[in-house]
């Protein structure tokens, strides 16, 4: 859980060894009551056993009340735990401490409990320090880890906006499209000039993708639209698409875009479309779950082979963007895959890196 701490654990130990080491040193030097040799062999003694007592408690306590209230809202809660916890700790500490030094170092009789009061308050500002370099350690993980995410993120999204262009760019979807532009120009202009627009809008869409992590799911749906209108003119009498929802409850949820076309792609790639035998694609909303799911009926081209890797990097992107849910369910005649979404953030209409 938490990566690379034992060198924060060595560094730390050893920067508490060296301070008490050279606080001692400087007492030998100024208070000598017996010979050198023998207080440097004492406070050597005496620095490496207060330096465990010191960290070692304090780092699995820290530890252990991250891994309780670890997100950015338990950070007030964590804080007002460590220092419930700790301070108490550090005091009994500062008097055991004293007392010890007292009697083993300097062999000196005990004295009022005033006495040990900045004993006490020098090792809560120890304790302090450690708390502090946990904290920022753990920033500095959390930072490292959202930069590392991002960064992955940046690759799906580039592979998933290439994967998609290549499926609309190879060569016999370009030929089939520009002929039912042709067909179209000649039989019905009017809807020749909205395919041109669609097939423009669709090409601009994709362009852009790779740039947002996050998206209006109504925009995805009406490039998902767009998508369709073009597929839908080679397969006039082939396919169908069955919306469940009204366009107006699409407002309030997020997606990550591609998401909804890389459904639809994976419907029309891997199942036989024809008049006799044709594929319907059903869109449905589940507003109290927050969940879309995009479903069609199941008849297996056989000679595709299926690899699944258009759904893992679908997975792979909604695990990236903290989205639990994905659901994939075949049943043998319908082939279903529901998708999280997340609720719309009013200060933004997309989330960009």
């Amino acid at each position: 859980m938490f990566p690379n701490e034992r060198k924060l654990r060595i560094i730390g130990l050893v920067s508490f060894f060296a301070m008490f080491y050279i606080f001692y040193q400087l007492l030998v030097f100024f208070y000598a009551y017996e010979s050198v040799g023998l207080l440097i062999v004492k406070t050597l003694a005496v620095s490496a056993f207060f330096a465990i007592t010191l960290w070692e408690p304090a780092r699995w306590i820290i530890l252990q009340v991250r891994r309780k209230w670890n997100d950015d809202k338990s950070n007030i809660t964590r804080k007002i735990v460590l220092a419930c916890i700790l301070a108490p700790y550090a005091a009994l500490i500062g008097l055991v401490r004293t007392m010890l030094e007292d009697q083993f170092i300097w062999t000196l009789p005990w004295k009022e409990p005033s006495f040990y009061l900045p004993m006490m308050g020098s090792n809560a500002l120890f304790i302090l320090v450690e708390v502090a370099m946990y904290e920022s350690y753990f920033f500095v993980q959390k930072w490292h880890n959202s930069e590392m995410e991002a960064k992955e993120l940046k690759k799906i999204n580039v592979q998933m906006q290439l994967e998609s262009l290549k499926m609309q760019i190879q060569p016999h979807f370009l030929f089939n499209t520009l002929n039912a532009l042709v067909g179209l120009i000649e039989i019905d202009q009017k809807r020749a000039v909205r395919f041109t627009k669609e097939l423009a809008y669709v090409y601009r869409y994709l362009l852009a993708a790779h740039d947002t992590q996050l998206i209006r799911l109504e925009q995805e749906f009406m490039f998902t639209q767009a998508y369709f209108f073009l597929i839908k003119t080679r397969y006039p009498d082939g396919l169908h698409i069955d919306i469940q929802f009204e366009h107006e409850d699409l407002d309030n949820y997020l997606v990550p875009p591609l998401s909804l076309q890389m459904l639809f792609e994976n419907a029309i790639k891997h199942n036989v479309i024809t008049r006799a035998r044709p594929l319907t694609i059903t869109m449905s909303l589940d507003k109290d779950r927050g969940l879309i799911t995009i479903s069609n009926n199941l008849q297996r081209k056989e000679e595709e082979t299926k690899n699944g890797t258009g759904l893992k990097l679908l997975a792979k992107k909604f695990e990236l963007n903290n989205m639990q849910g994905l659901q994939i369910r075949n049943n043998g005649s319908t082939f279903a895959v529901s998708i999280p979404l997340k609720t719309l953030n009013h200060e933004s209409a997309d989330h960009r890196r």
